[in-house]
């Protein structure tokens, strides 16, 4: 073998163990390489576990995000061979930040969320789902008959004071509450399952009348709304305050927003509100905030249908309640007060009465009085006095008044959120 042979053969040997040696290296970079992405999406695995697991926390338990936030932490904790940890801080009653950690061999994955209570959109404040609920007591005197619009629910009532029914001619189609300070109280005793007699009976054996956690009224702000200077009205004889034709508006081009239920008509008093004789608010979402008192001695429908007789049979009665009701079965009427609400006489009202102090229905004399929506004081307390009937509709809308929204948080809403 010639001397330039060999010295080609040690050239091809060496070339071969370079090229082995550089993938040797490059096996060895992509298997670090592949190893640092493993920990790394193991550690992030492990990260949004530990944001998943708090989020669950601050959902279930919604009422201590500001007071309590070590509840909702996780320590140091082991999840498929990697850890993580979280940690919870607030500087608001509504929104919390979320730091989560997660660790697998020698990588670390940071996330930090902020999150707020997410509100049922649109939904009313928990006081508007019972046909009559005072933060005070509530006492039913005489013939009072509390049923609901629709006979497949419950016409409940409720108390964070206590609650008494006199009389063997109460009857209410749903179940009777009181707070946790408050009382029951029917007379006669024997005769609570016949008083409260619910269409829907969730409680089997147990009482139709029991104590129950207490109800969080709101205070209606009526300065907030505010849109004229202190002044009464009276609105008296037979009127028709809105008689609105969508469909001619729509067919006409214009936007019939305004009185809608998303878009109520808000209409303030600075002083305060009488009716007498009949008042007709046809065809339109209407609310009135009066920031003295409502009197009521007549009528207040959203209907001319002619109000039934108490004889008639109740095919006659639906009927009119389906002609004062939205397509939903609720209210389109909003009738709120800062001042005392009274209502007097033989009359029909169809609308939710809502006052920060009290109300007060007084009937007798063999009139007919009904109402048809729900009854709500915030401060103090309800007095049925005499014979009427109450048919609960739930109010359709907060509207624009704030303080009538629900407060209770479904979920969480993500504000912010960061990896690193």
């Amino acid at each position: 073998m010639g001397q330039s042979t060999v010295i080609l053969a040690v050239a091809a040997t060496l070339l071969v163990g370079i090229v082995l040696l550089g993938m040797q290296r490059s096996n060895n970079e992509s298997d670090a390489n592949l190893a640092t992405y493993h920990n790394d999406v193991l550690a992030r695995e492990a990260a949004m576990t530990g944001i998943n697991m708090t989020v669950r926390r601050l959902v279930d338990e919604p009422d201590e995000w500001f007071s309590n936030t070590n509840q909702y932490e996780y320590p140091q904790t082991d999840y498929n061979g990697a850890a993580f940890s979280t940690t919870v801080t607030s500087s608001h009653p509504d929104t919390v930040r979320v730091v989560s950690l997660g660790t697998h061999h020698n990588r670390t994955k940071r996330i930090e969320a902020v999150y707020a209570k997410g509100l049922i959109a649109g939904a009313l404040n928990e006081s508007f789902y019972y046909a009559v609920v005072s933060d005070e007591d509530l006492t039913l005197n005489g013939s009072v008959e509390i049923r609901a619009a629709a006979s497949t629910s419950n016409a409940d009532i409720h108390a964070n004071g206590d609650l008494t029914s006199n009389g063997n001619r109460v009857h209410i189609e749903g179940f009777g509450t009181y707070g946790p300070s408050g009382s029951g109280t029917v007379n006669p005793t024997h005769a609570i399952d016949t008083v409260f007699d619910p269409n829907v009976d969730t409680n089997g054996a147990d009482q139709n009348m029991h104590a129950d956690d207490e109800v969080d009224i709101p205070n209606i702000d009526v300065s907030a709304y505010s849109t004229s200077p202190p002044a009464d009205l009276v609105v008296s004889g037979d009127t028709t305050l809105f008689d609105m034709d969508r469909a001619w508006l729509n067919a006409h081009g214009y936007p019939a927003i305004v009185g809608t239920e998303e878009s109520p008509f808000l209409m303030y008093v600075g002083g305060n509100l009488a009716t007498s004789g009949t008042t007709v608010i046809e065809d339109i979402y209407f609310q009135v905030v009066v920031a003295g008192e409502i009197t009521v001695g007549g009528n207040i429908l959203s209907s001319t249908t002619p109000i039934p007789d108490k004889r008639d049979p109740q095919s006659v009665w639906d009927a009119w309640n389906a002609a004062n009701l939205d397509a939903a079965g609720n209210t389109s009427i909003g009738l709120y007060a800062d001042g005392d609400i009274t209502v007097s006489g033989g009359f029909a009202i169809v609308g939710q009465l809502f006052s920060n102090n009290t109300v007060t229905l007084n009937g007798g004399g063999g009139q007919q009085m009904n109402i048809l929506g729900g009854i709500v004081s915030a401060n103090t307390d309800i007095n049925v006095n005499g014979g009427l009937v109450i048919q609960f509709a739930r109010v359709s809308t907060s509207g624009k008044i704030e303080e009538l929204e629900s407060d209770t948080p479904e979920g969480v809403r993500l504000v912010d959120w960061a990896e690193f």
